[in-house]
């Protein structure tokens, strides 16, 4: 017997193969409509009067669910955005904070921290924007600093590169994927403690609930607050930087 199935035999009659290859797991992203995204003039002149913005003025957009233990913590946010803001004097700039509360708790905490870590800031609320808004067209910069073990792909900074502006985002989960270090944007190193088998347990045993266990284990990750603030400053200061066509992924040749 010199074979089995195409498998080559030893000199005992054992038969001998390869080590099995595993199944193919592609990665599907999710698709966004880069025409109906694309920069648009008017949109960004109205909003920005809308919104009490000026023209020389520089808007950071933070679009999604408002949460800070289901998405991404605001302390980085407001922290690098404050002391990039201080660090470039002369220059306004304002935070457009969009998406949805989940209750009361999470707005006055979104509150007060802006209040106490970014009094330096212009902070404007888009609450509940309807669908298909133009407002990412009044941004200067999109910025999303997620520490949730939920984030497994992320479609607002797709969405936002699609729009124009770069995006500073943590180098987490399914934004490591879509965002290119430097071409598309600036990712901020982020960083879990560990493993921490406790609160799987907890969570698989059913005493925590699933927002329990994203919150518990968001709070063993960090965002690192200098990288965060050196990549605003560099942005808020240089609008040629912000306007690099580069910027724009996918959105056509350059």
């Amino acid at each position: 017997m010199d074979a089995i199935a195409g498998l080559p035999c030893g000199g005992s009659g054992r038969r001998r193969a390869d080590a099995p290859e595993g199944p193919a797991l592609p990665v599907i992203p999710l698709g966004v409509d880069a025409q109906a995204l694309a920069p648009d003039l008017r949109a960004r002149a109205e909003w920005r009067a809308r919104l009490g913005i000026g023209p020389r003025d520089v808007a950071v957009l933070h679009h999604g669910r408002l949460s800070f233990h289901a998405k991404a913590h605001p302390l980085p946010m407001f922290l690098g955005m404050a002391r990039a803001a201080s660090a470039t004097p002369g220059t306004r700039v304002a935070l457009i904070l969009s998406g949805w509360f989940a209750d009361e708790t999470q707005r006055r905490a979104f509150t007060d921290m802006a209040r106490a870590l970014a009094p330096n800031l212009v902070i404007r609320l888009v609450e509940r924007p309807e669908a298909g808004t133009t407002l990412r067209a009044a941004a200067d910069l999109f910025a999303l600093l997620s520490d949730n073990v939920q984030e497994s792909f992320g479609l607002a900074p797709v969405e936002a590169m699609a729009a124009g502006p770069p995006v500073v985002a943590s180098d987490w989960d399914g934004l490591r994927d879509t965002i290119e270090h430097g071409v598309t944007g600036f990712r901020i190193r982020t960083l879990m403690a560990g493993p921490m088998p406790d609160l799987a347990a907890r969570h698989d045993d059913g005493q925590d609930s699933y927002d329990h266990y994203i919150g518990g284990i968001a709070q063993f990750t960090a965002v690192d607050v200098g990288a965060a603030e050196a990549a605003f400053a560099a942005l808020i200061r240089d609008e040629t930087l912000r306007a690099r066509r580069r910027w724009r992924a996918s959105t056509g040749p350059p």
